[in-house]
């Protein structure tokens, strides 16, 4: 039997680069998770209406919004989390039991929905963008 021998070159630079990567990757998640919560944020509040004509707050503000990141046992950000701190905002998504006057009519406004319909497009398109950032980070470090 033949016997082959094999070399190979420029395997530790390749292994160093790949663990410049992996160290660096959890604080680039972290801000690529954090501008993606903030343009969740930003999509939602464009889809609600910005005016009512008589009694009612609008929602699309984006200052009354929060986003707060959710950490991994290990201490990296694994989720960010997108709250309204609008009182009435459960009553607006979810809908609610109709009240004129103090009292109940019986009937039922229902909800509009908004972060559910949002959600759903960010469930689509959430994979692109962060492929975008992996790979940005990766070019980065010229691999």
């Amino acid at each position: 039997m033949a016997e082959m021998e094999l070399e190979f070159r420029g395997l530790d630079e390749l292994a160093r680069d790949f663990q410049k990567v992996v160290d660096k990757y959890p604080d680039e998640t972290a801000t690529a998770l954090m501008k993606v919560g903030r343009s969740f944020i930003k999509d939602t509040c464009a889809s609600m209406p910005g005016y009512y004509s008589s009694g009612k707050r609008p929602l699309n503000n984006p200052s009354q919004w929060d986003r707060k990141r959710e950490k991994g046992s290990d201490g990296s950000t694994v989720a960010v989390s997108v709250s309204c701190r609008a009182p009435h905002w459960h009553l607006v998504e979810n809908g609610h039991r109709k009240f004129v006057n103090g009292k109940d009519t019986g009937g039922f406004v229902a909800g509009k929905h908004y972060v559910e319909k949002q959600s759903k497009v960010y469930e689509r398109t959430l994979p692109t963008v962060m492929r975008g950032y992996v790979d940005k980070m990766l070019k980065e470090e010229n691999l």
